[in-house]
């Protein structure tokens, strides 16, 4: 991201993705498994699990962030030029009609509202050879549940037969917003190259004259 304060939120959103599923592994891992469940050790498991939901909070916080902070520095920037009907036309494409985005904003509004996203640590022994894994995963029951997802999260929820996997969810959103970003910074770079390249060349100036100054000192 070119701007400083873009670039901020993104660094922000990226690092609690990174965090989230790395917790996400680290509970999937088989080695892990004697540790979380068997019985003298269920504390174990309750902070494994209260961990998810505190790094899905801030994972689903910095990506509200990120949107609208970058809608506020656009519109700042372009509102008027005709990369602004450009910017919104992408985010459209991108965002607004996605059912992925539908369910990431309802469980955020979730969370605002209903209290803490129901993720669920489940142990089954659908690995191969019957062998037993471990998975964070929605609670698809409980989603349904809820009377306030919009239509595109409803549209996202409808054809599951088994809870959502928490990393799929995460890693694909996160996928979709660094395209985004990708594609954004790529189109203010070239919007800007002339202001860059100017820029570049009055850097380079003021060191010869630097380099100038030194060598008749």
């Amino acid at each position: 991201m070119e701007n400083p304060g873009a670039a901020r939120y993104f660094f922000i959103f990226a690092g609690n993705r990174h965090q989230l599923l790395n917790a996400v592994g680290s509970f999937e891992a088989p080695t892990n498994l004697p540790k979380l469940w068997t019985v003298e050790n269920r504390p174990v498991l309750r902070t494994f699990q209260e961990e998810i939901a505190r790094l899905l909070h801030n994972f689903l916080a910095s990506a509200a962030t990120l949107i609208d902070h970058t809608r506020i520095l656009v519109r700042d920037l372009y509102e008027g030029k005709p990369f602004y009907q450009e910017y919104q036309s992408k985010s459209e494409e991108v965002f607004d009609k996605s059912e992925l985005t539908g369910l990431i904003k309802g469980l955020r509004n979730w969370m605002l509202h209903k209290g803490l996203v129901p993720v669920v640590a489940t142990l089954s022994n659908a690995g191969p050879d019957n062998a037993l894994i471990s998975s964070v995963v929605l609670d698809l029951g409980k989603l349904r549940s809820w009377d306030r997802w919009d239509v595109r999260a409803k549209a996202y929820l409808a054809p599951l037969h088994s809870n959502p996997e928490l990393d799929e969810i995460v890693s694909s959103y996160a996928d979709l917003v660094e395209s985004f970003y990708t594609w954004l910074e790529k189109r203010m770079h070239e919007i800007h190259s002339s202001a860059f390249q100017e820029l570049d060349d009055l850097q380079n100036q003021l060191r010869v004259v630097q380099a100038a100054r030194a060598a008749s000192e």
